[in-house]
C-alpha cells in the first residue's frame, strides 16, 4: 500500500469480519469508533446531523440514525448498490471487488472503516469506491456550475477512508436516474493537508467528547439543531395548552434564534 500522511507505510488493522454480523452487531461495532459518514458531523459540513447527534448515538443515549421519513430512501441505496458498483465497473472497466470487513488505523485506533467496494487500477494499485444514489433533483449536489465536484459531506467520508486505508484514490459513483448513464462518477485523491487536520478534528473530538463524556456543543444551524433536539426529547406535543410568555421569557427566545440564524 502507499504511504500514508506521515510518510510511513501501514497496513489497517482487521477489527472485524462483517459478513456475518447482524444490523444491530454491525451498528455496535461502529460505536467503538469514528467511521467515514461520521466525519462530516465532527466538521461541521452535515446536512443531516450534528455533533451532538453523533456524540449521543456513539454513547448509546439516542440513536442518530433517523430514517422514519425517509426509509424508503434508504432502503433503495442498499438495494441498488450492487448494481451502481456494476454500472461503474462496466464505465471505468476497472474490475471491482469487495472485502466484507471493518478496519481500523492503526495509528489513529479511534478512525474505523466500512469500505463499500475497492477498484484494482491498470497499474496494480488499490483505490477506494464509494456508492451513492439520489435523485434529479439533488444532481445539482454533484456540481459547482460546470465544474464537477464531489458533496464536501461525501468528500470527507472518502478522505477518511483513504486515511483508514492508506490508499492514495477514491472514487465515487452516484447513480440518479433508471439507466446506466444517469450516473455521476468523480475521483479524488489524497490530500495530506485536509487529511492531517481531519484527523486532529477527529481524534479531538473522540477524546475531549466521547471519553470524557462530555457533550459538544451546538454549533449548526438552527434548522438542525431544532431537528437534533427534537430526536433527543420528541416532537412537541400541539395540544398542549398555549402559554403567553411574558417580556423576559420573550428577549430570551429572540436572543436564542438570532444565534441560531447567525451561526
Amino acid at each position: 500500500m502507499p504511504a500514508d500522511s506521515a510518510g510511513a507505510r501501514q497496513e489497517p488493522e482487521v477489527l472485524v469480519d462483517t459478513a456475518g454480523l447482524s444490523e444491530a452487531e454491525w451498528l455496535a461495532w461502529r460505536r467503538k469508533g469514528i467511521g467515514g459518514s461520521d466525519a462530516a458531523a465532527i466538521l461541521g459540513i452535515s446536512p443531516w446531523r450534528t455533533a451532538r447527534d453523533l456524540y449521543d448515538d456513539k454513547l448509546g443515549i439516542a440513536s442518530a440514525q433517523d430514517d422514519s421519513g425517509n426509509w424508503v430512501a434508504l432502503e433503495m441505496g442498499h438495494l441498488l448498490e450492487d448494481l451502481v458498483a456494476r454500472i461503474f465497473s462496466k464505465k471505468t472497466g476497472y474490475p471491482i471487488f469487495q472485502i466484507k470487513k471493518m478496519f481500523r488505523n492503526p495509528r489513529h485506533p479511534c478512525m474505523l472503516a466500512d469500505v463499500d467496494y475497492f477498484v484494482t487500477l491498470p497499474d496494480g494499485n488499490t483505490a477506494i469506491l464509494e456508492i451513492k444514489t439520489t435523485n434529479y433533483n439533488a444532481r445539482s449536489h454533484w456540481w459547482d456550475g460546470d465544474t464537477p465536484i464531489v458533496p464536501p459531506y461525501y468528500e470527507s467520508q472518502g478522505r477518511h477512508y483513504m486515511a483508514v486505508m492508506d490508499l492514495d484514490r477514491v472514487f465515487f459513483c452516484c447513480l440518479y436516474g433508471n439507466n446506466e448513464d444517469e450516473v455521476e462518477i468523480r475521483e479524488l485523491h489524497r490530500d495530506c493537508d485536509y487529511e492531517q487536520e481531519m484527523i486532529f478534528l477527529e481524534e479531538s473530538f473522540w477524546k475531549e467528547h466521547i471519553l470524557a463524556r462530555v457533550p459538544p456543543p451546538y454549533t449548526e444551524d438552527g434548522e438542525l439543531v431544532l431537528a437534533s433536539l427534537q430526536r433527543r426529547f420528541g416532537a412537541g406535543d400541539r395540544d398542549l395548552p398555549q402559554q403567553q410568555l411574558g417580556r423576559a421569557e420573550t428577549a430570551v427566545l429572540q436572543i436564542i434564534a438570532e444565534l441560531w440564524r447567525t451561526t
